[in-house]
């Protein structure tokens, strides 16, 4: 799912007085944010995507632009393993985006239509571990989380996304996946290391996503 103009005016004005020039896209479903990105003219951006049934489509939308690219086909986490990963989508399949490590919870009741469809086994990764392994950037200006109820285990375990000027997360007031941290839980958390939340946008009432800016 793409930013909200709401956020991206918040990001646009931020990049103003702070250039934008590295991207971390964790989540990267089909890589819809990619032509915002590029406004930025950015040195480059990495998007982390797990499914399967996404990779190719994913590389295509976000290949032929004049920065650096790279898809990275495995599942964020706070540790290196492998885990079963839950392929969830609505019935004609035109909503790829609700696929998650952790199992549907009261996102089953607020949309019926959207049901775990197929599960795999995909490959986890430490992004702090992952990054220094690969000898890869590790200085982001721009972090996205949109892991569908992981983002807290992939906060709290990662040094370098806490380094960044700024965090968009798809955040919840409510568990919609089997053990998902809420949004009080995160911001109280992203508050200890720094950030303050600077902007929220709701896409339903229990659910939108959260701009953090980390305060010098």
């Amino acid at each position: 799912m793409s930013f909200d103009s709401s956020i991206e005016n918040r990001i646009k004005h931020y990049n103003e007085t702070n250039p934008i020039k590295n991207i971390l896209h964790i989540g990267a479903c089909l890589g819809e944010e990619v032509s915002f990105y590029e406004q930025f003219n950015p040195n480059l951006v990495y998007w982390f995507e797990p499914n399967p049934k996404l990779l190719t489509r994913l590389t295509e939308n976000v290949q032929g632009k004049p920065f650096t690219n790279i898809v990275f086909p495995y599942a964020v986490s706070n540790k290196k393993g492998t885990a079963n990963f839950n392929i969830i989508e609505n019935r004609d399949g035109s909503n790829p985006g609700c696929s998650s490590l952790q199992d549907l919870k009261l996102h089953s009741e607020l949309y019926p239509d959207i049901k775990k469809v197929d599960t795999c086994v995909v490959e986890t990764i430490n992004v702090d571990e992952f990054l220094l392994e690969n000898k890869l950037e590790t200085q982001f200006d721009l972090v996205s989380l949109d892991t569908q109820g992981h983002d807290f285990e992939i906060l709290t375990s990662s040094d370098f996304i806490l380094n960044a000027k700024l965090i968009v997360i798809e955040t919840a007031s409510i568990e919609l996946y089997e053990g998902q941290q809420t949004d009080t839980k995160i911001e109280e958390f992203l508050m200890t290391k720094g950030f303050i939340k600077d902007y929220y946008h709701a896409f339903h009432s229990v659910w939108g996503d959260t701009l953090f800016v980390k305060q010098d």
